[in-house]
């Protein structure tokens, strides 16, 4: 068993979809993990796939670290939308600061 089949039979077991990299900004499914070989793999964290078919960057996908993150990271885009008051004018300790 090599490095790869540890790494893919360890996240299937877990419930993981494939391995995203916080720093490299890159992400994999198990189907096509690490294709580039560029992204620093030994500092890759387990995660869920999100489908993103509206991505700016055209990114069918993201693989995130957490779900409930993903959706609040989300929701907060959606209510950053309706509140169109810059960054700087909101209070830190507000729910949508």
């Amino acid at each position: 068993m090599n490095v790869r089949e540890i790494t893919v039979k360890y996240l299937k077991e877990h419930g993981f979809d494939g391995l995203y990299n916080h720093d490299g900004g890159c992400g994999c499914i198990l189907a096509d993990l690490a294709p580039c070989c560029e992204c620093h793999v030994l500092d890759c964290r387990p995660g869920y796939r999100v489908d993103t078919p509206d991505d700016p960057e055209g990114f069918d996908y993201h693989i995130v670290e957490s779900l409930e993150g993903w959706r609040a990271q989300k929701e907060r885009g959606r209510a950053e939308q309706e509140d169109p008051a810059p960054r700087s004018l909101r209070s830190p300790w507000t729910a949508n600061g």
